[in-house]
């Protein structure tokens, strides 16, 4: 009530020991919007003290690796193309090669070879050479070649001179080591990208990374000459990285004033939703058999590496023999998104086939000419396309000049033609010659037995045969001996074609002249007989009381006459007579043969006709 007071201090203090509770929006973006450094998406955050709040973020980086193979440790890498070091499959992060290649232009020529597989989902998106230093060349050094090639192993290089045929299964090749961007510390990947020409070597690069796959590098060095002993000490790395469409965590931190923190988790998800970019593909192309086909288009993709398939659908085929077919290419990207484009490809031919004409023959005239084993025959008959080729010939005849056989020059016109129609010719000669001699068989000794001219025939016991055209022929003969019974002798014979070829023979030829009866008039006249043996017959009356009796006759011919009264009325009458002789009657005219009623010259001639024979002429 008098106004006097007093006061105390009271501190209160205001403690904050709650992080802040927030909140962050995850996100979704194109792969070709991402920016790793931007941030995504909205947050919210609130705090029980403090609103001004602290925000952060990092990206949780995916588990890597940093890979070494050291050859000082892990043994020297493969030399051998056919057989590269396996790296096996490489992880997300880096892989370091460190090696030492010697110069592959001397004899102790030394490539390195290395296999490395990246799988699905990821690539190579760099490639440092971080190292390159030469021991043992000259000062201005020389560079070095690194090269890629689909698979598992490479061609191998026995020598220098395989070196271009080898490369020729590489896609990606770049010289390394002595030029800005391709020196020690260097990103060489887009080097090896891109198209590579040197001293007539091609290599058609590819689209700036490596996808998925199994690829074998090869790395040499030497482009400039040195010593056997000069070698390259290198060290390369291999940066892997995922592709396309893939998560990202970031972790956001909300800081308050008084320190308190929480952190939240974000997912921005990187999509890929375009297809790859493919080069024009023509909608028909007609290339002749045997020709490549227009390359594989490329294709791009604006987030990963693009494969490029194809599929072919047959369409049917026509004279070529050739399938045509409907080819589609399809580049797919990491992320599955595909474009596709077909082709539809014809074979056409308008090349004629090729064949080696048989060689011009000399053969025998009587040889088959259509025995093609004898004469010649097609062997090589070859066309760019597929469909049967049909092989024939013509044959034309002439004789040559001076030529001992008719029709000895044939020249035969092969042509060889395919389904198409395309036809190419040749002209092979084949000549005709005699040099075989006539075929003469025969017998030796010969012997003509009844033999019924004191001539001979030309031929006796021989035969002859020329295969290719006439022929003529000497006979000299030696007589050994003769007799009224036949002749010995010894015949040569000598028988020549047109060509001049001829064959000797000798035969020993005994003649034995036929016997028999030689006299025309008698019943058994042999007129092939040359020597009489006695043996005639003659027919004939043999009876001496006969008016016609023959002395000489050996046969009775039942031809004997006997002349008599032959009327048993008559005085005289004889029963042998068989021809009328006259008879005695009683009457009164005796003498009347011929019974005219008088007795005359005429009755004289009668009577006399009796007894007469017929001669001959």
């Amino acid at each position: 009530a008098c106004g006097n007071f007093g006061y105390a201090v009271q501190t209160i203090t205001r403690v904050d020991n709650e992080a802040p509770v927030a909140t962050v929006e995850d996100f979704d973006i194109g792969c070709g919007e991402y920016d790793a450094s931007a941030e995504y998406g909205s947050y919210e955050y609130s705090d029980n003290c403090i609103s001004d709040i602290a925000v952060s973020w990092t990206e949780l980086i995916p588990e890597t690796t940093n890979t070494v193979y050291d050859e000082d440790e892990m043994g020297d890498v493969s030399s051998d193309a056919s057989n590269p070091t396996q790296l096996g499959t490489l992880s997300r992060g880096t892989t370091t090669i460190t090696g030492a290649t010697y110069n592959f232009q001397s004899v102790n020529s030394d490539p390195e070879y290395f296999t490395v597989t990246i799988a699905e989902g990821q690539r190579i998106v760099s490639l440092q050479l971080a190292e390159f230093s030469h021991v043992g060349f000259p000062e201005d050094g020389g560079g070095g070649f690194i090269g890629v090639g689909e698979g598992s192993s490479l061609p191998v290089i026995a020598s220098p001179d395989d070196f271009y045929g080898a490369a020729q299964a590489l896609f990606g090749g770049a010289l390394v080591g002595f030029e800005l961007g391709n020196q020690p510390g260097d990103d060489i990947l887009d080097d090896l990208a891109a198209p590579f020409s040197f001293f007539g070597l091609e290599i058609g690069g590819f689209n700036e990374t490596l996808g998925a796959g199994t690829y074998t590098f090869m790395f040499k060095e030497g482009l400039e000459t040195a010593g056997p002993d000069a070698y390259t000490d290198y060290t390369l790395v291999i940066a892997v990285e995922d592709e396309g469409c893939f998560d990202v965590q970031r972790e956001y931190t909300f800081t308050d004033g008084c320190g308190n923190a929480s952190t939240v988790i974000q997912t921005v998800s990187v999509f890929d939703e375009d297809a790859p970019v493919m080069d024009e593909v023509p909608a028909s192309v007609t290339i002749q058999c045997g020709e490549e086909l227009p390359a594989t288009p490329g294709a791009i993709d604006a987030c990963s590496s693009v494969e490029v398939t194809f599929t072919d659908v047959d369409n049917g085929a026509e004279c070529t023999g050739e399938m045509n077919f409907i080819r589609t290419y399809t580049a797919t990207d990491a992320c599955g998104n595909a474009v596709s484009a077909s082709m539809e490809v014809n074979f056409t031919d308008n090349v004629a086939p090729t064949f080696t004409t048989p060689a011009d023959v000399t053969i025998e005239c009587d040889s088959d000419v259509t025995d093609l084993t004898i004469a010649g025959d097609v062997m090589d008959a070859a066309d760019v396309c597929s469909a049967d080729i049909t092989i024939s010939y013509t044959d034309s005849f002439s004789t040559t000049d001076g030529s001992c056989l008719a029709n000895n020059r044939l020249e035969r016109t092969w042509t060889v033609v395919d389904g198409c129609g395309n036809a190419s010719s040749g002209v092979q000669t084949i000549t005709l010659e005699d040099t075989a001699a006539p075929v003469v068989t025969f017998e030796t000794n010969v012997v003509l037995d009844a033999e019924a001219s004191q001539a001979l025939n030309d031929f006796e016991g021989v035969e002859v045969y020329d295969a290719c055209g006439s022929y003529t022929y000497t006979t000299t003969d030696v007589y050994v001996g003769s007799s009224i019974l036949g002749y010995e002798l010894d015949r040569t014979m000598v028988f020549t074609d047109d060509c001049g070829n001829s064959t000797t023979i000798q035969q020993n030829i005994t003649a034995i002249f036929a016997s028999g009866c030689t006299y025309p008039d008698a019943v058994n006249f042999n007129q092939d007989a040359l020597v009489d043996d006695g043996s005639c017959v003659y027919e004939g009356c043999m009876e001496m009381a006969s008016a016609n009796y023959n002395p000489i006759a050996s046969v009775d011919d039942g031809s004997c006459v006997t002349v008599g009264c032959m009327d048993p009325a008559g005085y005289d009458y004889d029963e042998n007579a068989n021809y009328p002789g006259g008879c005695d009657y009683p009457d009164s005219c005796p003498g009347d043969i011929n019974l005219d009623g008088e007795v005359n010259v005429a009755d004289l001639l009668e009577f006399f006709q009796f007894y007469g024979v017929s001669c001959e002429e």
